[in-house]
């Protein structure tokens, strides 16, 4: 979970609230198509499974 959920509405926000975050693992999935369904679904259940929170971003360029 962001900080005290902190909703960034900018990239330098963003940044910073990521910077502040512990972060034990990072999946990055880049270039995401429909065909990738089962690879982002995947790194979720993966993500999930265990202790901690997990944050998801999706960015659209």
């Amino acid at each position: 979970m962001m900080l005290d959920k902190v909703y960034p509405t900018t990239k330098p926000d963003l940044v910073r609230a990521i910077q502040k975050m512990k972060i034990n693992k990072i999946e990055v999935i880049d270039g995401y198509t429909t065909a990738d369904e089962r690879e982002l679904t995947k790194a979720a259940k993966s993500m999930s499974s265990g202790s901690g929170d997990v944050t998801v971003i999706l960015v659209r360029s």
